[in-house]
């Protein structure tokens, strides 16, 4: 038997409930999991069921996440993978309607809080590929609010990417109305990130020969 084909029979387990000894509960919905699939590739897990927690009890609760975002977590953590969108053959036949970006960006978040390496490198690299890809900047500005507040401010992982692509893509696109709004909303509600924005602008080495009025434009490019 390979590799591929114990993944496939895990996760077989997994969906018929055989030998699970662990629940995670979310949105009322219970996800049975085997301890020894999520302890080994998330020490907040290990801790939560060898430690004197509540937890170790045998069910973890998860409240602050989307259900559809930690059944992701949990195919990652026994396939390695996750899907970017849900469709009629997806979690339970049914589509969760959020643009691949923003799935990206709230996996991110579950890695980061759960300190599962391996889903924080796959989610980083899906959300800048799916970057390179976006061609609407509103979906962009979408995901903002999962960037800047489902993380601590020490987590540069997807805050970096976004502020690169705001300075390349930002400026020409507040030209649609539609994303001005957006733009606008985004930016009364997460100043964190204008002022990163700014902030990048401002440490650029001064070009050779530009004009007098430079801080004017890079203001006017906002």
């Amino acid at each position: 038997m390979n590799s591929q084909q114990t993944i496939s029979q895990i996760v077989k387990a997994r969906e018929a409930e055989a030998f699970t000894d662990y629940v995670f509960v979310c949105e009322g919905q219970r996800i049975p999991v085997h301890k020894v699939i999520i302890c080994s590739q998330s020490p907040v897990f290990h801790a939560a069921c060898t430690g004197l927690f509540k937890e170790a009890s045998g069910e973890y609760c998860i409240d602050d996440h989307p259900l559809s975002m930690v059944r992701r977590m949990v195919d990652y953590l026994y396939t390695g993978n996750y899907a970017a969108q849900i469709t009629g053959t997806g979690i339970n036949g049914q589509t969760d309607g959020i643009s691949p970006l923003r799935v990206h960006a709230m996996v991110f978040a579950l890695g980061d809080k759960y300190l599962i390496e391996g889903l924080l490198a796959l989610s980083a690299a899906n959300y800048s590929k799916a970057l390179g890809r976006e061609s609407n900047v509103g979906n962009f500005l979408r995901t903002l609010p999962d960037v800047y507040t489902l993380t601590p401010d020490s987590s540069r992982g997807l805050r970096d990417m976004a502020i690169e692509f705001a300075k390349e893509k930002l400026g020409v696109s507040l030209a649609s109305p539609e994303t001005k709004d957006i733009y606008e909303n985004v930016a009364a509600d997460i100043p964190d990130f204008i002022k990163e924005l700014l902030d990048s602008f401002l440490q650029r080495p001064p070009l050779v020969g530009s004009c007098h009025k430079c801080f004017d434009c890079i203001l006017a490019s906002l």
